[in-house]
């Protein structure tokens, strides 16, 4: 009874053991993921500043935009009960 006893110790702390060791791995692989920083080269992008592009992006902003952001894009109150919300939900 008691040899019975003692395997069952060592096994019950060997997992202790090897669970507490898989958490403070897995705690430094996350912390490692959850710090990396990634370099990117910056890009020399160009906007274009034209009157015809500026019209392009209003109408695209009014398109695409306004129907769930409001007219001044700030968002709209109770955007669950306008109708943009009915017609995303059928979409979905």
């Amino acid at each position: 009874m008691r040899n019975v006893f003692r395997i069952s110790g060592i096994g019950l702390g060997s997992l202790i053991g090897l669970s507490l060791v898989t958490g403070v791995v897995l705690y430094f692989i996350g912390d490692a993921r959850l710090n990396k920083t990634y370099h990117a080269p910056s890009s020399d992008i160009t906007l274009p500043t034209d009157t015809g592009s500026l019209e392009f992006g209003k109408h695209r902003a009014e398109i695409l935009c306004e129907g769930c952001h409001g007219a001044d894009l700030s968002g709209i109150d109770n955007w669950f009960d306008s109708p943009a919300s009915e017609i995303l939900t059928r979409l979905i």
